[in-house]
């Protein structure tokens, strides 16, 4: 089975890496799922949400980041 969860980002740079990381550790023990993608919209964060974001694409392979 595949998991798409939708994150609203706007100005979250501090958390979103924790939740990107937490939401992964909870999923790969459910075995019933096998793909898991984040879908994570940024709405022009004042903040530099969107360079962490794409920091979190080349550091968690396992996860698949949909930018938007």
């Amino acid at each position: 089975m595949k998991l798409s969860i939708i994150i609203p980002s706007y100005n979250c740079s501090n958390v979103i890496e924790n939740l990107t990381a937490d939401i992964h550790n909870v999923v790969k023990d459910i075995s019933d799922i096998n793909k898991l993608e984040l879908i994570l919209v940024n709405d022009c964060s004042l903040d530099n949400t969107w360079e962490k974001i794409c920091e979190l694409t080349k550091k968690i392979q396992t996860l698949h980041l949909v930018l938007i």
